[in-house]
């Protein structure tokens, strides 16, 4: 067995993480996104918003003004390969 180290571990987790949508098993959050649009009866109307924590909500501490939930169309989202503009690097994103 292969020893994790520091300088692997980021490659390790990201070759073991899987997303499951409808039973079907993703290793790319961006491959998972392109199949609940091709699948989805209606795709427009699916959003995505990036959270530093696994919830959808305000937090009441937040720097940013306007508090409040922001989204972007899963289209767009899929269009910039997640490299949106505003928290696209947070940990996770959750489709609604």
């Amino acid at each position: 067995m292969e020893e994790i180290n520091d300088s692997n571990f980021g490659e390790w987790l990201a070759l073991c993480e899987t997303i499951i949508v409808n039973g079907q098993e993703f290793r790319s959050p961006l491959q998972a996104l392109k199949h609940m649009y091709e699948t989805h009866p209606n795709p427009e109307n699916l959003i995505v918003t990036f959270t530093r924590w696994d919830k959808v909500g305000i937090n009441p501490k937040s720097h940013f003004f306007p508090v409040g939930v922001y989204f972007y169309p899963l289209d767009y989202v899929i269009k910039e390969e997640l490299q949106v503009p505003f928290a696209g690097r947070q940990p996770y994103l959750n489709v609604c």
